[in-house]
């Protein structure tokens, strides 16, 4: 958590506050967006193993703490919209938001160079990177998307939510809950301490302030992997890259709740090919409602 902390002064001088005016959303709704599809099972599933590869990893984490967003980089009242909207979706999701003075843990940063400022937090003036591999840290930093999002995890949780704590001046973390793992539930689950989403302000020209704030928590909330979606694909993920001639989302689709909603409702000690199950479910469940 202090890695916020000691971001938010280095944040101001590295992403300005941009002047560019980002148009308010009508309301606060989320929009719903569906699409018809006589395979429609067969498709959710595809957008769900698509958003959720991950390699190495037998679990898909979560915030298991409060959520809340801060937004840098962008003037008021744009900032405040955004914010307003990201704890908007943020608390129909994970239903668990902190009061609005409260230590960000979800970071939305708008920048002029978004490569500029990689480079300036990999180089240590704060440590929005803890606990990352090196090699994680220098594909985030060389990644030349115009966006990049990551989240840093928190203390390991046993199965029954306790936290694991380490023994003394050891340093051996002790697991001591009574419940065993299993094929279909880990004893232990990890959880994100905090996220990061940093925008090149190039690409949000013409985004309305509820089109960033949902594409930001989406990106902040799951560790997504949006690259390989399909040009048509129903999600606010499509808002960022999308052609200048494309329709894309006004807002989160059902599509985009149903996939956070399956995370956050789901069991929480599932390995991941259960939990890609169950937001299989919850996304299918969205969209047959929003029919």
């Amino acid at each position: 958590m202090r890695s916020i902390l000691f971001a938010a002064a280095f944040v101001t001088i590295a992403a300005p506050a941009l002047a560019q005016d980002i148009r308010p959303p009508a309301d606060d709704d989320i929009a719903i967006v569906v699409t018809g599809n006589r395979d429609i099972k067969k498709t959710i599933r595809q957008f769900v193993d698509t958003l959720t590869r991950s390699p190495g990893s037998r679990q898909l984490a979560r915030f298991e703490q409060r959520i809340c967003p801060k937004v840098f980089g962008l003037r008021e009242p744009a900032a405040a919209k955004v914010t307003t909207r990201m704890r908007l979706v943020s608390a129909a999701v994970t239903r668990d938001v902190a009061p609005a003075k409260c230590v960000p843990n979800v970071m939305l940063v708008v920048t002029r160079d978004k490569a500029a400022f990689m480079r300036e937090v990999a180089r240590g003036r704060d440590n929005l990177f803890d606990g990352l591999s090196g090699s994680k840290v220098r594909t985030l930093v060389r990644d030349p998307a115009p966006v990049t999002a990551w989240q840093v995890l928190g203390g390991s949780l046993a199965a029954d939510g306790r936290a694991i704590t380490e023994e003394g001046t050891t340093g051996i973390q002790t697991n001591r809950t009574t419940e065993a793992s299993t094929r279909i539930r880990p004893a232990v689950r990890q959880q994100f301490d905090f996220a990061v989403v940093v925008v090149d302000a190039k690409v949000i020209d013409g985004l309305n302030t509820t089109q960033l704030a949902d594409y930001a928590t989406m990106r902040a909330l799951a560790s997504l992997d949006p690259s390989s979606l399909a040009a048509d694909a129903p999600s606010i993920l499509r808002a960022i890259d999308a052609p200048a001639d494309a329709e894309v989302p006004l807002s989160m689709t059902a599509w985009d709740y149903g996939f956070l909603r399956g995370l956050y409702k789901t069991q929480t000690n599932l390995y991941d090919t259960q939990q890609r199950t169950e937001i299989a479910r919850e996304v299918e469940k969205k969209v047959v409602a929003a029919r």
